[in-house]
């Protein structure tokens, strides 16, 4: 019945005994349309590796010029955010990002002061299920 309900997107704890640590019996959230919003994990971790990057990408703000070197050292500083993200691993989870690709920056076509970056990031997904195949010879 707690699984019914948590598959439901009721982000539910258990607790065995009361002096054990509770755990959680999915981490649902409330939208489950897609793994991406569904997964409490996934949600999470977007919101985290979103605001990594605005960190870094604050520092241009207000003080840089849009042209060619800005770029570069704006392509460089992505880059070596994501080669941290990727070496940011933890047991059980790994690292928060699995790949991250720059397809796209460049200044904005409707407003002068404005550069446009676009950065495909490969997310870790949860395991949930495994398929077991025994095979007998």
């Amino acid at each position: 019945q707690l699984s019914a309900i948590s598959n439901n997107g009721w982000f539910l704890f258990q607790q065995e005994t009361p002096s054990s640590l509770p755990y959680c019996v999915h981490q649902l959230t409330t939208d489950v349309s897609t793994l991406q919003f569904g997964e409490f994990s996934m949600v999470k971790n977007f919101d985290y590796v979103s605001m990594f990057y605005s960190a870094i990408l604050e520092d241009f703000i207000g003080t840089w010029n849009i042209n060619p070197d800005t770029i570069n050292f704006i392509r460089q500083a992505v880059k070596a955010g994501g080669d941290t993200l990727k070496s940011q691993k933890r047991i059980k989870i790994g690292a928060p990002i699995i790949g991250a690709t720059i397809t796209s920056i460049g200044p904005a076509s409707f407003a002068a002061d404005r550069l446009e970056l676009y950065v495909e990031i490969d997310f870790p997904k949860p395991l949930n299920t495994i398929g077991l195949h025994l095979v007998s010879l």
